[in-house]
């Protein structure tokens, strides 16, 4: 299906060289006035009309256009247009040869042609043209409706407009960032934004992410200690004014990331006298939130660009690099109940005035330890006992399924297409549990058991994925579930615990009964539902922030569309991802 906007469509025509007939009446039932040019005007207007209300729809109707955002400054059309035939006849030829001309334009592929594969695309070109300086391509973004002519001006506030535009689509807000310190440079990116864009930024994704209480408002503080400076967050209580709060209001730039500094006299930085909220604990190179959070540096694209830059960041700046940082490797990070800390923790790693600001590896290996050696990966498969048990039970309900399984062998495995973009999968469908996962506490109470703590969210729910299901742990589904990209890495960190394998299992079970309830199978073994529900082939399609499942037709489960598992979850705040499920 082809959908298109015209912003502005006009017509202007030279009369014919004869006259009608006074009071003639062509076969679209409007007169046709012998006053010449008037006359011709007011048939024009109709036809423009018609035109635009059905003609192009008409002609629209079975031709297929490439895939994708396809923007036109401007399209002038010659057509010559006998005025003697029927008004519908003249208006469907005018409309085809548009549609025509579009075709050929777009196939010819002109410099006055911008072609975004998704609308993702358009909001990262405009994030890394305003951070380079240019708006060349600012009327393509009016089209997309990145940005209304209300918003500031790309030209003279920059600054203004990128925000205008990260707010109207915050998911997308960090995806976006990225791209533009690695296309046009950190160091661009900070003069553009500053201090104030930075923090502004930082709070539309803390709201976008549904970020912890504690998260949500905040102050910084900044003072001297025995080892220079340090950045310290101090989470507060409930805001006492209705603007101190962001909840809701993604563009504040107050709360934690707009933070406080404190100056040498003992007051705030904006001249008010008083006592700040208490510090958070202090932190050294070997304690592990450093250690954490030293991952995260690694691992984040953006908080890699900043350290490479040598920036120097204040308290409120670093603290907004770190809420970004986060957001970026695992946006779950800043849901659980030690949020605050490792924050606080991350954002040190921009001080260079502070021990651990020296101690986090900047090296451009996001998986490169500090040691140089690589870190293990922790999706090391839980005790052999529990892996057989988990393929019998998989195994049984692909059985009982009908779906043919040979001994103990796996099922083929399906090439994955040319496409490099594009990745098969055998269970395409455990990305369904999402619609499952408010109702089994997850990922909430998932971050809140006391044995899980301080594992990442990814690295929970790429464990949990594959107890549900007897997957690689770098099959796409299983990273999908983690909500990472396929092709990425499994999740870093040290081998699971006996405790923490439990724990897993027990969240894993319980997120399987909560899906068997809502197929209405609630007395039937849960993991064989499960198992029956994820096993079917599919191709994951993806970018950073946009992850698409695509599924055939036919494999249509009446069951799972009644129960609403296979509808579009959109944003998911705690993956940090916009997910869809594409049947074709």
């Amino acid at each position: 299906m082809t959908d298109l906007f015209i912003g502005t469509l006009s017509a202007t025509a030279l009369p014919p060289t004869g006259q009608p007939e006074t009071g003639a009446k062509d076969d679209g039932g409007y007169s046709v006035d012998a006053a010449g040019p008037a006359g011709l005007g007011r048939r024009l207007q109709h036809m423009l009309e018609n035109l635009a209300g059905y003609r192009l729809d008409e002609a629209l109707s079975g031709v297929d256009f490439p895939d994708g955002e396809w923007c036109l400054r401007r399209l002038d059309l010659l057509l010559s247009l006998d005025p003697e035939r029927p008004g519908p006849s003249l208006e469907l030829e005018w409309a085809k040869a548009l549609v025509n001309e579009l075709r050929q334009r777009i196939n010819d592929g002109t410099p006055r042609v911008l072609h975004f594969p998704r609308r993702a695309d358009a909001l990262h070109d405009l994030a890394a043209s305003l951070t380079a300086g240019s708006t060349e391509n600012a009327w393509a973004w009016y089209q997309l409706g990145l940005l209304e002519p209300s918003d500031p001006d790309p030209e003279s506030s920059p600054e203004r407009a990128l925000l205008a535009a990260l707010r109207r689509w915050p998911e997308q807000a960090v995806p976006a960032v990225v791209h533009a310190a690695q296309s046009s440079g950190a160091a661009s990116l900070h003069r553009l934004l500053g201090r104030g864009g930075w923090s502004e930024l930082a709070a539309l994704v803390l709201a976008a992410v549904g970020a912890h209480a504690n998260l949500m408002v905040g102050s910084l503080q900044r003072r001297e200690g025995p080892s220079g400076g340090t950045i310290d967050l101090m989470p507060t209580g409930p805001a006492n004014r209705k603007e101190d709060s962001i909840r809701g209001k993604a563009g504040s730039a107050r709360g934690l990331a707009a933070g406080r500094t404190e100056n040498s006299f003992g007051g705030n930085a904006d001249g008010r006298k008083g006592p700040l909220a208490p510090s958070a604990p202090a932190f050294d190179a070997g304690s592990r939130f450093a250690d954490r959070a030293a991952d995260v540096i690694r691992h984040s694209s953006l908080a890699r660009a900043m350290k490479r830059s040598v920036l120097r960041a204040d308290g409120a700046t670093a603290a907004a690099w770190a809420v970004l940082s986060l957001a970026e490797v695992d946006p779950g990070l800043l849901r659980g109940p030690e949020s605050a800390q490792l924050l606080h923790a991350v954002s040190l790693g921009f001080d260079p005035a502070s021990v651990l600001g020296n101690a986090f590896v900047t090296s451009d290996a996001p998986v490169a330890a500090a040691s140089g050696t690589r870190v293990q990966s922790v999706t090391q498969p839980p005790p052999d006992e529990q892996v057989r048990h988990t393929e019998t039970r998989a195994k049984s309900a692909l059985e009982a399924a009908d779906i043919p399984v040979s001994g103990a062998e796996d099922p083929e495995e399906p090439e994955n297409p040319a496409d490099a973009d594009q990745f098969c999968t055998l269970w395409a469908g455990l990305p369904f549990l999402f619609a499952t996962a408010a109702d089994a506490g997850i990922p909430d109470g998932l971050l809140a058991a006391p044995v899980l703590s301080g594992r990442p969210l990814r690295w929970l729910l790429h464990r949990v994925g594959q107890l549900l299901v007897p997957a690689a742990p770098n099959d796409p589904a299983v990273l999908v579930f983690a909500g990472l990209l396929p092709g990425a890495e499994p999740p870093d960190g040290d081998e699971a615990s006996v405790s923490e394998l439990a724990a897993l299992q027990t969240w894993a079970g319980n997120w399987a009964r909560t899906t068997a309830v809502r197929l209405g199978r609630p007395h039937h073994d849960p993991f064989d539902v499960v198992a029956g529900t994820a096993f079917r082939r599919g191709i994951v399609l993806a970018q950073p922030g946009w992850i698409e499942v695509h599924l055939d037709l036919a494999d249509v489960d009446m069951d799972i569309r009644r129960a609403g598992l296979d509808l579009d979850p959109g944003w998911i705040p705690w993956l940090g991802v916009v997910v869809r499920y594409v049947y074709s």
